[in-house]
């Protein structure tokens, strides 16, 4: 029974009956069905014209299919032609009715044959991953969104008709060539081999079922195995035989193979496949002397599946549309698959025999224009960075070249200290091209070291103080170096250490000048993860270097005298992006010391003090500092760069918040390609970012950036493929290493770099990143080959088998998850210790799972994706909180380590801890329980009962300023009493208080509750003689020496010469960085009159807790 209205639109302008029509069209698409009481049809009639009518025939999917509209359509038509004709006939009832159907569908369902379908496709779909991993245009919503478009692309009748010879050939129909070609374009667009597809089958195989109307249609996921080297003729001949086994098991509803199979439903998409091809070929038009009619195609707005082919007949050819996601894709890209599509049908009739991974989907054009980016725009190389270096050291020698924790060198004493150190080197017997490792803490002295050995004409080789002696071993090995230089460091090795501190006034300060320097002599060599286990050292000339500098001083754009921030370790190549641009460019470089950077506190009251221009840093460690409270004063007042990882566009929407002019840069680039090749500036509509991570822009001068598929050919413009990089910056390649240098480096027309990186060209010309090919990951901007850990873990006692996966975290953050077999729960602690011997520190797991066996594919390779995810129940024995501190402990733990439930008696880092998230430990504790713990504090006490012990016994002494540090031993030996810098807390003596032990008693004054309102905050006089007070008999004994750091220093002055007015006897005083009254400092260390104001109004700033928004450009601009 219909339910039926009427309309009449004639009297409407021409402009609006189109319009209105398809409103009325998409209202009834959208109508409710009460299935209780029906009707579950309606027809709505519009007469447009006076011989035009719409019929708008809505049902309810219940009740009708494809099929069943089919029926109807002819039936109408036939009574239609007859009404008219005067040919009234009764209409024969059919015998059968579908809800005989209904009834003898379930008794089938208890019969055997229904067993043995249901067999079949668990079989099929039991170790599916069953998700269609394509490129999208934005990220894919958490829960499915049924917002929709359709495009259409009309197929000649000419074309169809070489189809369907082709069809004939191959010995198939025209839907199997169709069916094969959607695979292969899902394939090309995903990169999967395992393609899934929901078929519509009409579930008419009885004869007394094909003109019956109701719902028979049951769409079932074929499963195809895409192997890249088999021809086009084979997957036909594949794809006609997987049709023809599933239809002998059309019968086997799809909800009930879901029940019993084992897939675990994922809110975002449909379940097991999320693309459908719906091939409908029943005349839509017909004509007759009375009448003709066409179908209506009306775009609702709606799509329940990524992605939806319809196929349907339409005069002579056919017609292809495509119902896809808007949440997913955008107009041009599925317009783009459609026209793909019709490419890989051309290559089913025209190619036969064209192997599966050859087949291109690039047009000529297409393919000269993304080559003509590749063309090299400069033949000359620039002067080697340390020779840039000394001119700028003779055209501004006074001014300040590099700083760390407050110690300077200018461009003149830079110089001259590495030029020294470089002739010693050659002295020694250094010879062009010879290796120097650098086994140094982060200082101003590797800047004096790295020069030093350029200018020797040396190598430098940068090696990690933290690494296991096992990888120092074998990069000193490996690299043949011939010195090592150290600051203060201990080696246990046989090769010649030399330290770079040493007195070497005896030595020349002239500019050396080596025999044979020349621009393809390497440089540096830094060392990467490697597949095997052992690090892989990239060599970098001196040529690479330069050009490199030369591409990236324009994207920083900074003016002479800027600061620039390196945060990075001197043994990656992340800071050289600070690094030598600075010193080329009259910059001063700002080496950010260990001590500031385990202490973001005190990192923010240095940076308030000497604000920086520009910085680089990696994401993750960013995120965690902008944590703390002041986290604005981090943020560069021009330029922040970001490198080593995927940026989120969340983080960069932080920063903003923070700072909305700074400007921001994504800048992306192997080890193997000189730092970095490609930059992405930030738009300053942050609307125009549709993605969560940024893209990685576009390739620096002289660089250039191809997107290949497997097998190494250009891929379009939509499809994703492997990140390949040529010109001037490409490394010389990997040491003693041919097999990896023929497989990296490969010459398809120029020497190329195949990064592993997986990317697509997007349609503005910047390139995305979208993961790796490999199993190699980037974990806090180092390279990780998750192989190489697996290698050493089954290498340990006990352990029988090994697996490591990066875990992405419900925040975007991740994670190493490791998976043994073998270990008992007692001895995994034992396990991470020896794990610690062998391997860096970020490549050590976070996360420890315990498994009795490995889950495995039917290769029998480990099955990755049926790994269990970390959670609380992954861990047998959790010793739970006992009380309201410890509760408050467990919260802030589960919330840095992502997890619901933690152990309060195991520590942080056995948990999952590293020290990035250590770090951000310590920020929220401090933040949320009132705290001043310390990032040494957690490393000595790192479990939740440890730390809650500590808080518990402080918590009596959270009123007084006086902290005791260590109440020294009865031996006599001096008192010392440290004040607080500006930043009011005394974090920044832990180092100080660590290496003078225990012998000593070491106290400390800082700043428990600020109140500006309290009459000792007012001035520096009442201030100190409140601390006095304070102090109780701290003050009253012998040998006391007051001490402090920058305002620190001002305050303990003060208090020394109150002492000395109220007892007669004088303290000794300590200046840390503070120029003690009436004392000369050397002009070539000391600030000028513009930074030592700007110096004094931060910490005024920071002592008052106001601002005054002066800066250094603003004093030296005033009269």
């Amino acid at each position: 029974m219909f339910d039926f209205c009427y309309d009449d639109i004639t009297d409407l302008p021409e402009r609006d009956k189109k319009q209105q029509i398809e409103t009325m069209a998409k209202a009834e698409g959208g109508r409710y069905f009460d299935l209780s009481c029906g009707p579950l049809a309606y027809l709505h009639i519009i007469k447009s014209y006076s011989h035009e009518y719409v019929f708008l025939l809505t049902f309810h999917h219940i009740i009708a299919d494809g099929w069943t509209v089919s029926l109807f359509l002819k039936e109408f038509i036939e009574t239609y032609l007859n009404i008219f004709s005067g040919e009234i006939t009764q209409k024969v009832e059919e015998n059968r009715q579908f809800s005989d159907y209904a009834l003898a569908k379930n008794q089938w369902s208890t019969e055997g044959k229904y067993q043995q379908g249901l067999e079949y496709w668990i079989k099929k779909l039991d170790d599916v991953q069953g998700m269609l991993d394509i490129t999208t245009d934005r990220p894919r919503p958490l829960k499915m969104d049924t917002a929709g478009n359709i495009i259409s692309l009309f197929f000649e009748g000419d074309f169809c008709q070489r189809l369907q010879t082709c069809a004939v050939h191959y010995k198939a129909t025209q839907f199997h060539i169709i069916l094969a070609a959607y695979e292969l374009l899902l394939h090309k667009y995903s990169g999967q081999q395992e393609i899934i597809i929901g078929i519509p089958f009409a579930n008419r195989n009885q004869s007394v079922t094909q003109n019956i109307m109701g719902l028979f249609m049951n769409t079932l996921p074929l499963c195809f195995r895409i192997d890249p080297e088999i021809t086009l003729s084979t997957l036909v001949q594949i794809t006609r035989k997987e049709c023809e086994q599933s239809t002998a098991y059309q019968d086997v509803p799809f909800n009930c193979i879901l029940d019993k199979i084992s897939y675990v439903r994922n809110p975002q998409v449909n379940p097991i496949f999320q693309a459908i091809l719906t091939y409908q070929i029943f005349p839509h038009y017909q004509e007759t002397s009375l009448f003709k009619y066409q179908p209506l195609k009306i775009d609702y707005g709606v799509a329940k599946l990524d992605l939806n082919l319809w196929v349907e007949k339409e005069h002579d050819g056919l017609l292809f549309t495509m119902n896809y996601s808007t949440a997913l894709f955008d107009c041009d890209t599925v317009q783009r698959m459609l026209v793909d599509l019709r490419t890989i049908l051309e290559s089913f009739i025209d190619q036969p025999q064209l192997i599966v991974r050859k087949l291109s989907l690039l047009s000529h054009m297409e393919r000269s224009n993304l080559l003509l980016g590749c063309l090299p725009t400069t033949d000359i190389s620039p002067t080697a960075v340390h020779r840039q270096f000394e001119q700028q050291a003779c055209l501004i020698p006074d001014a300040i070249a590099v700083r760390c924790v407050g110690r300077t060198l200018n461009y003149k004493q830079l110089n001259q200290q590495a030029n020294r150190l470089a002739h010693y080197l050659l002295e020694s017997g250094l010879s062009c091209g010879e290796r120097v490792a650098l086994f140094m803490a982060k200082s101003e002295y590797c800047v004096v070291a790295l020069l030093a050995v350029l200018k020797a004409g040396g190598c430098y080789v940068p090696v990690d103080i933290n690494l296991p002696q096992q990888q120092i071993d074998f990069i000193l090995t490996n690299a043949s170096v011939r010195y090592v230089l150290v600051e203060n460091e201990e080696l246990v090795t046989n090769i010649p250490c030399i330290k770079v501190n040493q007195e070497l006034n005896n030595m020349p300060e002239s500019n050396p000048k080596p025999e044979q320097l020349l621009d393809e002599l390497p440089a540096y060599i830094i060392y990467t993860s490697g597949s095997s286990g052992k690090p892989k050292g990239v060599k970098v000339n001196h040529s690479h270097l330069s050009h490199y500098c030369q591409a990236i001083t324009p994207i920083l754009a900074q003016k002479p005298g800027a600061r620039y921030g390196m945060f990075s370790s001197f043994t990656t190549d992340l800071a050289h992006t600070m690094l030598f641009p600075a010193l080329i460019n009259q910059g001063q470089l700002e080496v950010i010391h260990l001590q500031h950077l385990s202490n973001p506190q005190e990192l923010f009251d240095y940076l308030a003090t000497l604000p920086l221009d520009c910085m680089k840093i990696t994401p993750t460690y960013l995120a965690v500092l902008l944590r703390a409270p002041e986290a604005s004063k981090l943020i560069p007042k021009n330029l922040l760069v970001l490198g080593g990882e995927k940026v989120p566009v969340s983080l960069i929407r932080h920063v903003r918040e923070l700072n909305a002019n700074c400007c921001i840069v994504n800048h992306y680039g192997p080890t193997e390609c000189t730092v970095g090749v490609t930059t992405y500036k930030v738009p300053v509509e942050l609307d125009k970012l549709q993605n969560d991570y940024l893209p990685i822009g576009t390739p620096l001068k002289d660089s250039h950036v191809l997107v290949l598929d497997t097998d190494q050919k250009l891929v379009s413009g939509k499809l994703s493929g492997e990140i390949c990089i040529g010109g001037a910056h490409l490394a010389a390649g990997y040491i003693d290493d041919t097999e990896e240098n023929s497989d990296r480096f490969n010459l398809i027309g120029e020497r190329l770099y195949r990064s592993g990186d997986k990317g697509r060209l997007l349609p503005d010309g910047n390139i995305e990143f979208s993961g790796r090919i490999d199993r190699q990951v980037k974990v806090h901007g180092y390279r990780v080959e998750l192989t190489a850990i697996e290698d050493v873990l089954r290498q340990l006692p006990d352990v029988t088998n090994a697996a490591v996966i990066q875990c992405q975290l419900p925040t975007g953050e991740t994670s190493l998850v490791a998976y043994l077999c073998g270990i008992e729960e007692s001895h995994q602690d034992i396990v991470q210790s020896e794990l610690r011997k062998k391997l860096p520190h970020y490549m050590q797991p976070e996360q420890w799972i315990g498994l009795k066996s490995m889950p495995l594919t039917a290769s029998g390779k480990i099955n990755y994706a049926k790994l269990p995810l970390p959670s609380s129940e992954n861990n047998l024995y959790i010793q739970d909180p006992k009380d309201e501190i410890e509760h408050r402990l467990h919260d802030i733990y589960c919330t840095v380590l992502k997890c619901s439930k933690v152990d309060t008696h195991k520590s942080f880092f056995s948990l999952g801890g590293n020290s990035i998230n250590a770090l951000q430990l310590i920020i929220d504790i401090n933040k949320h329980i009132g705290s001043t713990l310390s990032l040494g504090q957690l490393l000595e006490n790192s479990s939740i009962s440890q730390l809650a012990t500590i808080l518990k016994q402080t918590a009596s002494l959270m009123n007084s300023p006086l902290v005791m540090f260590n109440q020294g031993l009865p031996n006599n030996k001096p008192t010392l009493l440290m004040i607080h810098p500006a930043g009011g807390n005394l974090l920044c003596y832990q180092s100080l208080m660590r290496e003078l032990g225990t012998d000593y008693p070491t106290y400390g004054i800082q700043i428990v509750n600020f109140n500006q309102d309290a009459s000792h905050h007012h001035n520096i006089k009442s201030l100190a003689e409140f601390y006095l007070a304070q102090s109780g008999n701290i003050i009253q004994r012998t040998k006391l020496v007051l001490g402090g750091w920058s305002l620190g220093a001002t305050i303990a002055f003060e208090m020394a010469q109150q002492l000395v007015q109220k007892t007669g006897v004088a303290p000794t005083v300590l200046v840390l960085d503070q120029p003690a009254p009436q004392v000369n400092i050397d002009d070539s260390v000391q600030m000028n009159k513009y930074e030592r104001l700007v110096s004094f109004v931060r910490k005024v700033e920071l002592f008052l807790g106001k601002s005054f928004n002066i800066s250094y450009s603003e004093l030296v601009l005033q009269p």
